[in-house]
C-alpha cells in the first residue's frame, strides 16, 4: 500500500533537485524507500505569527531573523544560548580523531578537532513533544 503523504526516493545517486531522484511512477516502488517530508519553514512561521498577532509579516520576519542572527552571533563568540522552557544551544568541541576511508580501509585520514552546536530541548518542550 502506498501512502500519498510520502515521496518515493531512489536509493541511487542524487540528482540535481534537492529531493534526489524523486520518482512519480508508483509502480516502481519496490526499489524505493519512503521518507516523510514534514517541516515548517521560516516563511510559514512568519505567516502564522502574523495571522495570529495581527503584526505585519515584514515586522515578524525581521524579529525572527534578528533572533536567529543573535543566536548564531552568540554561539560564534563561544557563548551558549538558553531559552527557558524551550532549550539550550550549546557549543561542543569535538576532539581530533583518526578516520578511515570506507572505500580504501588501509588509508588513514586525520579528522581535525572542530566546534559543533548541540541543541538540548527544555523540560516543557520534551514533555509536549514526547507526550
Amino acid at each position: 500500500m502506498v501512502n500519498n503523504d510520502l515521496d518515493p526516493v531512489w536509493l541511487g545517486s542524487m540528482m540535481d533537485d534537492e529531493w534526489g531522484a524523486v520518482v512519480r511512477d508508483r509502480a516502481l516502488t519496490c526499489s524505493f524507500f519512503y521518507r516523510e517530508v514534514v517541516f515548517m519553514t521560516k516563511r510559514e512561521m512568519v505567516v502564522r505569527i502574523a495571522e495570529e498577532t495581527g503584526i505585519i509579516q515584514q515586522d515578524v520576519h525581521e524579529v525572527i531573523q534578528r533572533t536567529l542572527d543573535l543566536i548564531v552571533d552568540s554561539l560564534e563568540q563561544g557563548r551558549n544560548v538558553e531559552l527557558r522552557n524551550f532549550g539550550v544551544f550549546q557549543l561542543k568541541q569535538r576532539k581530533q580523531r583518526i578516520g578511515r576511508n570506507p572505500n580504501r580501509p588501509e588509508q588513514v585520514v586525520e579528522i581535525p578537532s572542530r566546534r559543533t552546536v548541540k541543541f538540548k530541548p527544555g523540560k516543557i518542550m520534551k514533555e509536549r513533544v514526547t507526550g
